[in-house]
C-alpha cells in the first residue's frame, strides 16, 4: 500500500497532498517536495484533502516552509484540511506557523 494517496502531483508550481501526513511517511514526502523544488522553487501546496495529520506531520509542514526558503524560493500554502486544523490546534500550534505570515493562499 502506498504511503500517500495521491502525492507529488505538480501542476503550474501546485503540490497537491491528500492521504495521510504522518511520522510513518514523513521521509517519503520530504523528498518528493524537495523533487518539486528541483522543479520550480515556488510552490503552492494544496493540502486540503489530507485525510489525517498528526504532530510529525505538522512539523514537516514547517519544514517544508523552511526547505523552500533555503532552496531560494516559497511554499504558498493553497488550503488546510480540517485534519490538519484540528491537529494544530491539538498542540496548540498557531495556523502561521503552518502558512506563514501571509496564510492560506485562497484561490491559487
Amino acid at each position: 500500500m502506498e504511503p500517500i494517496t495521491q502525492a507529488d502531483r505538480l501542476q503550474e508550481n501546485r503540490i497537491r497532498l491528500t492521504g495521510e501526513i504522518t511520522i510513518q511517511n514523513a521521509a517519503e514526502i520530504h523528498r518528493r517536495f524537495t523533487g518539486a523544488l528541483d522543479r520550480s522553487a515556488d510552490l503552492a501546496a494544496d493540502l486540503g484533502a489530507v485525510e489525517s495529520c498528526d504532530a510529525a506531520g505538522l512539523q514537516l509542514i514547517c519544514s517544508l516552509r523552511q526547505t523552500a526558503i533555503a532552496h531560494g524560493g516559497r511554499l504558498r500554502v493553497a488550503s488546510l484540511s480540517s485534519a490538519i486544523l484540528e491537529a494544530a490546534r491539538g498542540i496548540g500550534l498557531p495556523l502561521e506557523a503552518l502558512t506563514g505570515p501571509e496564510g492560506v493562499a485562497d484561490g491559487l
